[in-house]
């Protein structure tokens, strides 16, 4: 009888069939190019049959490697379906990871029963859904892992800050907003993410952070302490802060939920609350 892989295992296969290569699937992950490798290696050491061809344009199924994947998605989606039954009935409680900017101005409006929240930022919202430590997740970036299904709920805006008294008049040009260190949210945040891909699309690159920070409360206070610019939702303008307009700077980003496999009941009604709560906010 052979040994089904784990859950590491199976989706470095599958990022590899859905990605067309190593590099990509360990970009789509998260992972190292080598960790994928070493896991697809194995994978078909003890298969005892090669799962993928291999060339200088990625890889692709063999005949009797596309036979197994299809067998192996069907073994993740029963795996999916088996966790969230079991969470259903050993755990009732609903367990949601949210960015810190949904978690502290928009799940209050949106949760009802009992829910226990976890803070984190968009790349790990989604890697505590691979590891089955939450039913649902709110996410502000735009990329989402393979795997993962998501419904954009609703949208906001970044905008460019600085402090009340700081030399920067009301607009200013991409380049010299790009020259100037600004306190950032770290990497692998949402606003962090939007950021960088604005600022590509304007073909400029972005100074060194002054500051990296994990909470908008945080970030907020050291620009006002380090005189520095920095980027913040829209909606949690603080006093003492100004907005500073920066030509051509698209910072509008969408606010998604995120799930792995099928939704607890539970989950299902938290999203339709935050769907609808959403449009009649916006109303």
């Amino acid at each position: 009888m052979y040994l089904l892989p784990d859950a590491a295992t199976l989706e470095a296969i599958l990022a590899v069939a859905d990605q067309g290569g190593m590099a990509a699937a360990a970009r789509a992950t998260g992972k190292t190019q080598q960790s994928i490798s070493v896991r697809v290696a194995q994978a078909e050491k003890a298969l005892g049959l090669r799962l993928f061809a291999r060339s200088a344009r990625g890889c692709s199924p063999t005949a009797r490697g596309e036979e197994v994947l299809q067998i192996l998605r069907r073994y993740q989606q029963a795996s999916n379906t088996c966790a969230s039954e079991l969470a259903r009935l050993l755990n009732p409680v609903l367990r949601i990871a949210a960015s810190h900017t949904v978690a502290e101005y928009d799940l209050p409006r949106w949760v009802h029963g009992q829910v226990r929240v976890l803070q984190a930022n968009s790349a790990q919202a989604q890697e505590l859904l691979f590891s089955d430590a939450v039913d649902l997740a709110f996410v502000e970036g735009n990329t989402i892992r393979p795997g993962l299904e998501q419904q954009v709920i609703t949208s906001d805006e970044l905008c460019v800050v600085v402090p009340e008294d700081h030399p920067w008049g009301q607009s200013i040009s991409p380049e010299e907003f790009a020259k100037v260190p600004m306190v950032m949210r770290e990497q692998g945040s949402g606003t962090r993410e939007v950021l960088e891909a604005a600022a590509e699309a304007l073909q400029i690159g972005l100074a060194t952070p002054a500051a990296e920070f994990a909470s908008l409360a945080s970030q907020a206070r050291a620009v006002l302490a380090m005189g520095v610019p920095g980027v913040i939702p829209v909606r949690t303008l603080s006093p003492g802060l100004r907005r500073v307009q920066v030509q051509g700077l698209d910072l509008r980003r969408d606010i998604r939920a995120v799930w792995k496999g099928e939704l607890r009941p539970e989950a299902a009604a938290l999203l339709r609350t935050a769907t609808e709560g959403s449009a009649s906010h916006l109303d």
